[in-house]
């Protein structure tokens, strides 16, 4: 860490918003990503006691999923800091997975060039991704297209994992897991404008793999409507339509 704050170390920021994300160059052709939380406040403490806080989340996510066959960065390392000269206090090293795209825009290539069999085929792994979580009891607001890569060889990939969470009680999965289904079939909408008719096939899909319930779709219908009004409110961009159910 003294070298980075230095400079000794090259780095190129790939965001900066609640979290900071860095491609640290380690050595020539060689770099690891890193990724910074600045939490303070009493609840930081008793997230940190609790491994509640968002390295403990990425972390222990990384490793879950790694375990159940999914395609995630390798972990490499995380560590609390206490260094003044750096604004943050939580970081996680994972692998480099090196030039990617998201599902975002490959979805929108695909759609561009009316490949359908490769639209059904991103459509499938980005539901069975989702059954795989919901079977194994974790729920993630961030399980949207942006979070999901596809490199140059075609491999599928997911990241980003600071607000992933194993369901503890049964009372909160419901809530939890519409707010995940809502936010997800949110970023495909914005993925497959202007043809909008697709959104009810995906969630048509997407409802009968997980089998969900009606209180699940009452919860995401209401915040994929909340995520596509803010959208036209604020830049214009009409993505309102209906779901299924």
């Amino acid at each position: 860490m003294d070298d980075y704050s230095r400079g000794r170390i090259q780095s190129r920021v790939l965001r900066d918003s609640d979290s900071l994300l860095l491609r640290l160059f380690i050595e020539k052709d060689k770099s690891v990503i890193l990724k910074l939380w600045n939490r303070r406040g009493i609840r930081s403490v008793i997230r940190s006691f609790t491994n509640s806080d968002p390295a403990s989340r990425e972390c222990n996510t990384l490793q879950a999923l790694s375990n159940l066959g999914i395609a995630t960065p390798k972990l490499l390392g995380r560590m609390k800091i206490r260094y003044d000269k750096i604004p943050y206090n939580y970081c996680v090293f994972t692998e480099d997975l090196g030039s990617t795209t998201t599902a975002t825009k490959v979805l929108n290539k695909y759609i561009s060039n009316k490949n359908e069999v490769a639209i059904n085929d991103l459509e499938y792994k980005i539901i069975s991704l989702t059954e795989i979580l919901f079977s194994n009891g974790i729920v993630d607001p961030d399980n949207i297209l942006a979070n999901m890569l596809i490199d140059h060889n075609g491999k599928f990939w997911r990241i980003d994992f600071e607000l992933a969470q194993k369901a503890k009680f049964s009372n909160s999965l419901v809530g939890l897991r519409g707010k995940m289904i809502g936010r997800l079939i949110a970023s495909y909408t914005w993925a497959v404008q202007p043809e909008l008719w697709r959104v009810q096939q995906f969630s048509s899909k997407l409802a009968n793999t997980l089998i969900l319930s009606e209180n699940v779709k009452t919860k995401a219908l209401k915040v994929f409507n909340e995520h596509v009004n803010k959208q036209y409110d604020e830049i214009g961009i009409d993505s309102r339509t209906s779901l299924p159910w």
